[in-house]
This record gives C-alpha cells, sequence and structure tokens, in this order.
C-alpha cells in the first residue's frame, strides 16, 4: 500500500498509516518493520502510536 512521506519541523521524516495497518503489526508484539520508497530504497522503521488512532 503507497504512503506519502512527510517531513517534521525538526527534520525526521515519517508515513502516517491507519490503525488498521498499524494493527496487524503490533498483534505480533513487533513494531519493527522494513520500509521501502518507491520500491529501490529500504530502511529499518518503527511504527509509533500518534494522536486519533494514527500511527507514524
Amino acid at each position: 500500500m503507497p504512503y506519502l512521506l512527510q517531513k517534521f519541523d525538526s527534520g525526521m521524516h515519517y508515513f502516517l498509516i491507519d490503525e488498521a495497518v498499524a494493527a496487524s503489526f503490533l498483534r505480533s508484539r513487533n513494531n519493527r518493520v522494513i520500509c521501502t520508497i518507491n520500491g529501490t530504497e529500504s530502511f529499518h522503521c518503527a511504527i509509533l502510536p500518534k494522536k486519533d488512532g494514527v500511527f507514524l
């Protein structure tokens, strides 16, 4: 599923994902994932809770 890469004012980058997607990973008590940008660049990430049922 494609997501838009966003940036905090501090310079940190993130993807916003909805609660249903995050829950599928968090059920296994694993918040570490590998994100891939445009099918070429992969990097380690963590799923972190934000407000209103949204996750980073």
